[in-house]
Formats: C-alpha cells, structure tokens, sequence
C-alpha cells in the first residue's frame, strides 16, 4: 500500500507549484497517480483535510494549496 509520503506528498508538492482545476491537477501528476478514480479519492481527502481548497468563485473551480498544505510538504522536506 503507498504511503502518504510516496503519493500524497508528490501531489502536494505538485499542486504547489500553481493552482488549477481538477483535471489540469491530475494531468500534471500522472507520473504519480495515473489513475483518475484513485486520484479523486485522494483529492478529496486533501480537500476533506484542509490541505487545499477551492479559490474564491472561479468558473471552472480551481484549486489551491492551503497553508496547512504547505507546512506538510515543508515537514517533510526538512
């Protein structure tokens, strides 16, 4: 089973390099997580976490890293 700092620390890190939308997230960390359902489970405990968030009213949603986001990929950095 992948643990959280084989898969979700890479999409973090990913998604921390620019927001986007679901689909654009996922085409940038395909060479993480290549399968679509797995990824939206995924990010939907990021979103359930607080570790990103939808910004402010855009059409379609785009989403970002929080804070809390950012000091989990800088705990594991350093």
């Amino acid at each position: 089973m992948a643990t959280m700092k084989n898969v979700v620390l890479p999409i973090l890190e990913e998604i921390s390099t620019g927001d986007g939308t679901r689909m654009e997230l996922h085409d940038r960390c395909k060479d993480i997580i290549a399968s679509w359902s797995q990824f939206k489970r995924i990010f939907s405990s990021l979103l359930a976490e607080g570790l990103i968030a939808r910004k402010d009213v855009s059409w379609p949603d785009q989403f970002a890293i929080t804070e809390e986001g950012r000091e989990v990929v800088q705990s594991f950095a350093g």
